[in-house]
């Protein structure tokens, strides 16, 4: 262990600089269909739009979720008949840093979708541009510099003599579009006060600009003629064509979504609405003529002929061809980020008409979330051989699936590895594993663990919940069986942290009996030394007296702008030291690194924000080797209510940093797995030499070589590191 922690602190930087890279693993459903997107990280309010990822050609689709603002890529496949979509991270890296809203739209007609955004990050309420582009085989965005004397890059348009931004607020969902039909885009947004449309006209056929031109007019401030109540977000529609409705509210932005479609070919576009304050999409149908829109009918159950949407809470409607059969067909998902529905997040309506007349026929409330584990909002992986079979299962705690009314359903859910130990294979077995939903009247938020609380052998069940007690149900299966459950305790041993408790189970002092180290909702973790025996495990139950430790490490999760914290640790035991990593509210995963000598001391991250994760907020951890390659893997639970894995890098006997080859990086090694010798080459120029080392998993170096060609026939089958320079490579001989 010595050379181990030697390489750790001798690479801090490479660890710290490196970008974890999500790992292929397959997921089964608990109706046993295989889940094309299984890990993709689930969805809570998703934005989607088409767009050609690879420039194959092919529309691919685009997620953009609300919930964290993560970007989510996947890959169309046609199967026959059917159009799936698969999961491809790869291509979310070349998105720009967005938030609250996102529309992928080709404003310059050059065949290469461009990015819409929201401008908050630049505290602005307003659109910044992105152009689109293609680099090294993935769509890339550049940030549109705009010319003109205006503070801020966003799109602006004149009013009396001098710029003004585009007023979007942070919860509506604008509409850009040709609304006019003459061949660019346009804007439909509410104005500051949330009640009449804006229609900003794209000036570049007008004025006879190219097409890459953003010049807008502010050529009506009612299109369609109709008013939104800022109260109760009802639809008024004026009595004729040049009067605007009148209204009579409060000054409060009530928070709206726009979509207009041409619904029957008369070249007059309808438009549908979504607000904050109800369930229900509105369509208003467009009576006017083709420079003045004028709205003068509602179906404010859209689609009234059909299954109406029906989504809590504030709905935004989408139109892209799912299905491939050249037809938009209506998406539409909730866009709320407070207590709305997570899991029946993607209703689709198939588009049964044709390209002149919309029909939109309902088909199902679960559109590509069916493909991905999703375990509605805040999942918490664990793992254990729960069924005695040899494999690692997989048990998810959640805060709750969605249901009205302020009520909750939280559970726990076995997913059994029905795969091998190279390709694991999770299936969910019970989606309400010991029936924990019985507890829904009084708490939610479940974080489990296992460990071996009572000294008989097998692995017991911990389960943290909101209100910072513990749930504790004893394994009365015995050593190497097939895990079997008594009752559950509640209020184990009396312990109460105060809310959101997160336990892990280890011998942090090495006294030889299983300590408790809990998270909270304000980022502290605590510390509870097991002060009975090794068959009777007893703990302080105040954390704030001795002998426990209400400050363990000095560590802190909690950030300025969230400053809950919402710690999560998760525990790996080494030869002589602890790995310990934190989940957090914010989304990171922290790395640190401490001894039994160190429980009362500071202790610092040795690497924040490990592995540049970035799957959302709330993030709960767990490491694991899912795929018996020595290399641990890192499953993430995060707020939308799925699971995401990396390999992280780390030998499942200690911590070794390695840097795999990706196309960012300098060298290119192979073959690997190699035999005989290794090829190491610059990829700008591979005349160059270097010296290098050849390192084993615990940071010997066993070979000092010059490259190209490395001799490693004297070698025993492995993993090894390669170092040259500040780079380090991971590579296997066979």
């Amino acid at each position: 262990m010595r050379y181990l922690l030697l390489l750790v602190y001798f690479f801090p930087f490479v660890l710290s600089a490196q970008s974890f890279e999500h790992l292929s693993v397959r997921g089964t459903s608990l109706n046993g269909k295989e889940l094309t997107s299984a890990f993709a990280g689930g969805m809570n309010a998703p934005q989607f739009s088409e767009v050609d990822l690879d420039g194959n050609g092919i529309k691919d689709l685009y997620v953009f979720d609300r919930i964290g603002d993560i970007h989510l890529t996947f890959l169309q496949e046609n199967t026959g008949d059917e159009t799936e979509y698969r999961f491809e991270p790869r291509f979310a890296k070349n998105f720009p840093k967005c938030s609250e809203w996102i529309l992928l739209r080709d404003y310059d007609n050059d065949g290469i979708s461009d990015l819409f955004t929201y401008s908050g990050l630049e505290l602005i309420n307003g659109i910044r541009v992105f152009k689109g582009k293609y680099n090294n085989g993935k769509i890339d965005f550049d940030r549109v510099e705009l010319d003109q004397s205006f503070d801020f890059n966003v799109l602006t348009y004149l009013t009396n003599n001098s710029l003004s931004e585009i007023f979007v607020s942070n919860i509506d969902y604008p509409n850009i579009e040709d609304v006019d039909g003459d061949g660019d885009l346009d804007i439909l947004t509410y104005e500051p006060n949330g009640v009449y449309v804006q229609y900003f006209q794209n000036q570049a056929i007008e004025k006879n600009y190219p097409l890459d031109s953003l010049v807008f007019l502010l050529k009506d401030e009612c299109w369609g003629r109709f008013s939104e109540n800022a109260s109760d977000g009802l639809i008024n529609l004026g009595n004729n064509m040049d009067d605007c409705p009148d209204w009579s509210t409060t000054n409060i932005h009530p928070g709206s979504t726009l979509l207009t479609f041409d619904e029957n070919g008369d070249g007059l576009p309808e438009i549908l609405v979504g607000d904050n304050s109800n369930s229900n999409l509105t369509k208003l149908t467009n009576g006017g003529i083709k420079d003045t829109a004028f709205m003068i009918k509602k179906d404010t159950v859209f689609p009234n002929y059909d299954v109406p949407v029906t989504i809590d809470l504030f709905v935004v409607p989408f139109l892209l061809d799912v299905d491939n059969d050249q037809l938009k067909d209506l998406i539409v998902a909730p866009n709320w980020k407070g207590n709305s529905e997570n899991y029946q997040v993607g209703w689709f309506y198939k588009n049964t008409g044709d390209p002149q007349n919309f029909v939109f026929e309902y088909q199902q409330s679960d559109w590509l979330v069916e493909d991905m584990f999703d375990f509605g909002s805040r999942s918490a992986p664990t793992f254990a051989d729960v069924n005695g079979d040899g494999l690692l299962d997989m048990v998810i705690g959640n805060e709750s699936f969605y249901v009205p009314d302020l009520k909750k359903d939280p559970r726990l859910v076995l997913l059994e590895n029905i795969g091998t130990e190279t390709e694991p294979n999770f299936k969910i077995t019970n989606d309400n594993w010991l029936d924990f939903k019985q507890f829904d009247n009084y708490t939610t938020d479940f974080t489990p663990v296992f460990g071996d609380l009572d000294g008989d052998g097998d692995k017991d069940l911990l389960v943290g919940e909101k209100f910072g007690s513990l749930f504790f149900v004893e394994n009365v299966g015995g050593a190497g069986n097939p895990m079997e459950f008594g009752n559950i305790t509640h209020h184990y041993k009396d312990i109460d942290i105060g809310q959101y408790s997160a336990p892990q189970i280890a011998d942090l002092n090495q006294d030889g009996l299983p300590d408790l180290l809990i998270g909270d909702r304000f980022g502290k973790l605590i510390f509870f030394p097991n002060i009975g025996t090794l068959n009777e495990p007893a703990f302080h139950p105040n954390k704030d007296e001795p002998p426990n430790n209400a400050k363990f490490g000095d560590i802190s999760t909690a950030q300025p702008i969230m400053p809950n914290g919402h710690a999560v640790p998760f525990l790996v035991p080494l030869d002589s030291s602890f790995l310990l990593i934190t989940g957090e509210e914010s989304g990171k995963v922290d790395y640190y690194q401490f001894t039994s000598n160190q429980i009362n001391d500071p202790i610092l991250p040795t690497i924040p924000n490990w592995g540049n994760v970035n799957i959302g907020l709330y993030t709960k951890p767990a490491l694991v080797d899912l795929n018996s390659d020595g290399i641990l893997d890192l499953v993430v639970g995060n707020q939308r209510g799925g699971l995401s894995v990396f390999e992280s890098h780390l030998t499942i006997d200690g911590i070794t940093a390695t840097n795999d080859i990706s196309e960012e990086s300098p060298f290119h090694l192979y073959p690997n797995p190699a035999t005989d010798c290794i090829y190491v080459e610059r990829k700008n120029d591979f005349r160059q030499v270097y010296k290098l080392s050849v390192l084993n998993v615990i940071g010997e170096v066993v070979i000092e070589a010059i490259s190209p060609k490395v001799d490693i026939s004297g070698l025993e089958s492995g993993v090894y590191y390669i170092k040259i320079g500040t780079e380090v490579y991971k590579f296997i001989k066979i």
